[in-house]
């Protein structure tokens, strides 16, 4: 969100509804969100375009959800576009990948959620609205890095960290292993292959 303006349009590909993400995104996130008065909306573009028959293939749905929200040219002139450049380049490969394409993106505005924003201010409590959230682990040089390498990296803020946080780990030790298996399960994976007992 680093950038986004005052009363900015922020759209998140999730699964979750508005309950949900009060517990799933970072205090300092819902912040953000509440003192720059963003416009929040949500999409669960994986969903619709596993319905469809597109597998995980959800470009045409979010750049459709882009063009509805934004406003930047019509609505109607922004599908027909893009129905155009379906045809350019999927074109080749026969009708019904056409025909999945086109109902993507004739059904992606209708699934574009407007998150009730008064809820994710419901959830933060006095102290969660002044803290800093900070990861324990219980080990002193394991917090250390969590908190100022791994979750500012996660965050694509790489470029902030001091070089003085790599003190130790000049020789490019570091804690892969113990990040992985201590500090980072996030269950990313929507689907978990199991393993079948008979065919």
């Amino acid at each position: 969100m680093e950038g986004i303006k005052d009363n900015g349009i922020f759209l998140l590909n999730c699964i979750w509804d508005d309950t949900q993400l009060c517990t799933h995104l970072p205090v300092t996130m819902k912040k953000e969100i509440l003192e720059k008065k963003i416009r929040f909306y949500t999409i669960n573009a994986a969903r619709l375009g596993e319905e469809l028959g597109l597998g995980k293939r959800i470009n045409m749905i979010m750049q459709t959800a882009f063009f509805a929200l934004s406003g930047i040219i019509p609505q109607e002139q922004a599908v027909s576009y893009l129905k155009q450049e379906v045809q350019k380049n999927y074109g080749h490969q026969g009708q019904q990948v056409i025909d999945r394409n086109y109902a993507a993106i004739d059904n992606a505005a209708g699934q574009i959620h407007k998150v009730n924003t008064a809820l994710l201010e419901a959830s933060l409590s006095e102290n969660e609205q002044e803290q800093n959230e900070q990861i324990s682990t219980g080990s002193e040089s394991l917090d250390f890095f969590v908190n100022q390498i791994m979750i500012p990296m996660n965050r694509q803020k790489g470029d902030e960290i001091l070089v003085s946080a790599f003190e130790g780990m000049e020789a490019q030790r570091i804690m892969i292993g113990r990040q992985g298996g201590l500090d980072e399960k996030k269950k990313l994976a929507r689907n978990i292959a199991g393993i079948m007992d008979s065919y």
